[in-house]
């Protein structure tokens, strides 16, 4: 398999060159930004499965500036679609990325995949410099949102957990898994204005999502790992995302529900703030409260199977804050 390196390549290249060179004389430490894929969702009507790329950074809150768009897949699970709900500000740079599939056995010999594997090179970056995307050191922030098709010929699975792997290799001073590509680049906005730069580059770190490295350094360079799984049979309809109250707040179905272990709940806030899971039983009794910070738009909490919870099957739950409580919605413990 072979790419080439295209103008946007070439731009973020010479954003690292000389602004590593700037940093390496003024004793600034190099940020550190962490991307994962995060909360997916899928529409059975349209077969689009959703991932966002979520952001963090480890060494102090930074502002992004761009992002070259460089990740695999499993084409045999998936086709590549498009990148959406960006951050504002934020947009592609230059043409829209288009999947490059690889041979059948590229897969297999590169990720233990069953077949194919599929590569996106792409950009992002700040268009507008009025909205600076600002990297957290605690918790994560969505940058974008991306689509995929899931064919007609995958079936409609309980368990659904396709791998998407960004192009950097364990060892991230090793660049990226194909020959010559320098795999991930991030880049930040640079507030030293004494420089000639309106960014400096950053030590990137890329999670993959339902995949683990192996720490080889030849090929296959790690397997796959089913921790991210959701089910496509029975999901809730990405319609439902849509439908937030005139305050901009939404509590959504738990997915998977019914559920034995572990289910997921999510919500949307209109903005940045505290606030509360609160979870009942049939008697109306309050049983726990999940409080913390959570950032504006949609947010997602894993919740355990607890031992309260197997006195009844049927539990009850609401979204909370200081000026709003949603209407109750109820979930379905699996008895063994």
């Amino acid at each position: 398999m072979k790419t080439s390196i295209n103008l946007i390549s070439v731009r973020f290249i010479a954003f690292l060159f000389f602004c590593a060179s700037t940093i390496a004389l003024t004793g600034q430490a190099m940020p550190q930004i962490q991307a994962r894929f995060s909360n997916p969702v899928f529409d059975m009507e349209t077969r689009e499965y959703f991932l966002d790329v979520e952001l963090n950074s480890v060494l102090a809150q930074e502002n992004l500036f761009g992002m070259n768009l460089r990740f695999f897949y499993d084409a045999t699970y998936m086709e590549f679609k498009g990148v959406d709900q960006f951050h504002q500000g934020y947009g592609l740079l230059g043409d829209a990325p288009k999947p490059f599939v690889g041979n059948g056995n590229s897969g297999v010999q590169f990720f233990s995949f069953s077949h194919a594997l599929a590569y996106i090179n792409g950009a992002v970056q700040l268009l507008d410099e009025r909205f600076p995307l600002a990297i957290p050191t605690t918790g994560w922030v969505k940058a974008f949102r991306l689509t995929f098709k899931v064919p007609v010929t995958v079936p409609n699975e309980a368990e659904f957990c396709p791998s998407v792997i960004w192009d950097i290799e364990a060892n991230n001073s090793n660049g990226g898994f194909l020959p010559g590509s320098d795999g991930l680049v991030m880049t930040v906005t640079e507030n030293q204005r004494s420089t000639r730069f309106v960014s400096k580059p950053t030590i990137p770190f890329g999670t993959p999502f339902n995949w683990a490295y192996n720490g080889s350094e030849t090929m296959p360079f790690g397997s796959i790992a089913h921790s991210e799984c959701i089910s496509i049979s029975s999901t809730t309809a990405v319609d439902e995302f849509d439908k937030i109250d005139a305050e901009g707040y939404a509590l959504y179905q738990n997915e998977p529900n019914p559920f034995d272990g572990k289910t997921r709940i999510k919500f949307v806030l209109p903005y940045a703030q505290e606030a509360s899971l609160i979870f009942y039983d049939v008697d109306g009794s309050i049983k726990e409260e999940l409080k913390g910070f959570y950032e504006s738009g949609q947010n997602q909490v894993e919740i355990q199977q607890k031992d309260w919870m197997v006195e009844s099957n049927v539990i009850y739950y609401r979204l909370k804050t200081d000026k709003y409580t949603s209407k109750t919605r109820t979930m379905t413990l699996v008895r063994a």
